[in-house]
């Protein structure tokens, strides 16, 4: 857990993430459904936290899809041979951008460049 503390206690952790999800997918990463990374970077979830902020495009989905990931959420797990930033760069990758949206598709919200983003919280 030390580690974990500590990497998500830097001040690179932001960066460290980002960068770690843009190399997941330019290495091919394992992913639920395709899906394309177009863009990833750091700014703001809808509350004002700090976050990774990706655009994307899922092959089950025609329109262009965006998400911003909390920073101070912990990796499920750190795989041996991982850093808890690729670690958690892996888990948005997997269950953030490739999962199906499902219903859930209705809840996205068009900007005015014509990205479509999560909007939280799910339950309102």
């Amino acid at each position: 857990m030390g580690d974990l503390s500590e990497a998500m206690g830097s001040p690179t952790w932001g960066q460290d993430v980002v960068e770690a999800l843009r190399r997941y997918f330019a290495n091919g990463g394992w992913l639920l459904e395709p899906a394309q990374l177009i863009e990833a970077r750091l700014g703001e979830a809808d509350d004002g936290s700090p976050a990774v902020v990706a655009i994307y495009d899922h092959s089950l989905y025609p329109k262009r899809i965006g998400l911003r990931s909390r920073l101070d959420q912990a990796p499920m797990a750190v795989p041996e041979g991982m850093t808890p930033a690729e670690a958690l760069a892996q888990d948005i990758a997997v269950y953030e951008i490739s999962e199906p949206l499902g219903t859930y598709y209705d809840r996205l919200e068009e900007d005015a460049s014509g990205i479509w983003w999560w909007k939280w919280p799910m339950d309102e």
